[in-house]
C-alpha cells in the first residue's frame, strides 16, 4: 500500500499531499487507500517537503520564496517530491503526475485526462527560466470561474493568478450586472430594484456573489419566505440548470442550483451560501 508522508509542515504541502493522493487513487483505483501522515523522519513512501529539509542544494535559487525549483526522485513505491518553497512542492506533485501520464487541458474536471495505470519511476530537477508564470482573467469575472482557474494554474506549472487593475472588483460587478441584465423580461423582474443595484455597484456599496448549492448548504427545499437572512442580504436569482428565475418568497433552491445574492453592506465576508443565513 502506498503512503504519503509530509516532511515539512505547511498548509500548501498539506494540499499537495491531498492532490497526490486523489490522483494516484484515480490512476490506480484497485490500489486501496493511501494514508497521509506528518512524519519528518520518514525514509519510505512518498515524502513531500522542502528541499532544504532533505539536505538538497538550492543554491541556484536567487530567492527561495520567489524562484521555483522542482525536485523529484521516485520509484514505483514512492520517493522524494520536493521544492525550495511550499508552492514548488505543489508544482512538483503535478509534474510528477504529468510525467506519469496525467494531463490538465482546461479548468474543472472536464479538462482532466487521468490514465488508469501503474506509476513509473521519475527523476527530475528543474528551475523554470521565468520567475513569474501567470494567468490573467479579464472582462467579466465570476467567483466560480476564478476559483477554478486558480485551482488549474499550478497543474500546468503556473505560479501567478491575477485580475487586471489594482482594484479589480469592476470585473466582478460587470459580470453580475450582466446577470441582472440577462434576466430582464423574465416574470418577476423589477426595473426599479435593478436600477438601485446598478447605482450601489457603481459606488462600491453593493457586491453580487454567486454560489453553487451543494450537500452542505442549509435550508434546501425551503421557500425563501421561511428562511431568515442576514440584514442587507437579498437573493436575486436562482438558476435551476438552464432555467433562471427571479427569486421571490416562494422560490426554493436545491443541490446543484446556482444562487445569486447581493450584499448591500459588505461589512462581513461572505464565503459560502450558508454565510447569508441569520
Amino acid at each position: 500500500m502506498l503512503t504519503i508522508k509530509k516532511i515539512t509542515s505547511d498548509t500548501v504541502i498539506d494540499h499537495a499531499a491531498e492532490e497526490l493522493k486523489k490522483y494516484l487513487r484515480m490512476m490506480m483505483p484497485e490500489g486501496g487507500d493511501i494514508k497521509i501522515s506528518y512524519s519528518p523522519d520518514a525514509k519510505d513512501g512518498f515524502r513531500l517537503g522542502l528541499m532544504q529539509d532533505f539536505g538538497l542544494d538550492i543554491s541556484d535559487a536567487e530567492d527561495a520564496e520567489l524562484d521555483d525549483i522542482l525536485y523529484i526522485d521516485c520509484d514505483e513505491k514512492g520517493g522524494i517530491i520536493a521544492g525550495d518553497n511550499p508552492r514548488s512542492v505543489l508544482l512538483a506533485v503535478y509534474e510528477y503526475l504529468r510525467q506519469n501520464g496525467c494531463r490538465w487541458l482546461m479548468p474543472t474536471v472536464d479538462g482532466e485526462y487521468i490514465p488508469m495505470q501503474d506509476i513509473k519511476p521519475v527523476k527530475y530537477r528543474h528551475k523554470p527560466s521565468c520567475r513569474y508564470r501567470g494567468w490573467c482573467n479579464e472582462g467579466a469575472e465570476y467567483q466560480a470561474n476564478m476559483m477554478d482557474t486558480i485551482d488549474f494554474a499550478p497543474k500546468v506549472g503556473l505560479n501567478v493568478f491575477m485580475l487586471e487593475f489594482r482594484v479589480p472588483t469592476g470585473y466582478y460587478n460587470r459580470y453580475y450586472s450582466e446577470v441582472l441584465d440577462a434576466i430582464k423580461g423574465v416574470e418577476g423582474y423589477n426595473e426599479d430594484v435593478d436600477g438601485n443595484f446598478a447605482a450601489m455597484f457603481a459606488d462600491g456599496q453593493a457586491e453580487a456573489l454567486e454560489f453553487l448549492v451543494d450537500e452542505t448548504t442549509k435550508n434546501c427545499g425551503l421557500p425563501l419566505k421561511e428562511i431568515k437572512l442576514k440584514p442587507n442580504i437579498l437573493v436575486v436569482s436562482i438558476a435551476h440548470g438552464a432555467t433562471t428565475e427571479i427569486a421571490n418568497g416562494n422560490s426554493v433552491f436545491q443541490k446543484g442550483d446556482i444562487v445569486v445574492v447581493v450584499d448591500t453592506n459588505r461589512q462581513e465576508i461572505i464565503r459560502q451560501l450558508n454565510d447569508i443565513f441569520a
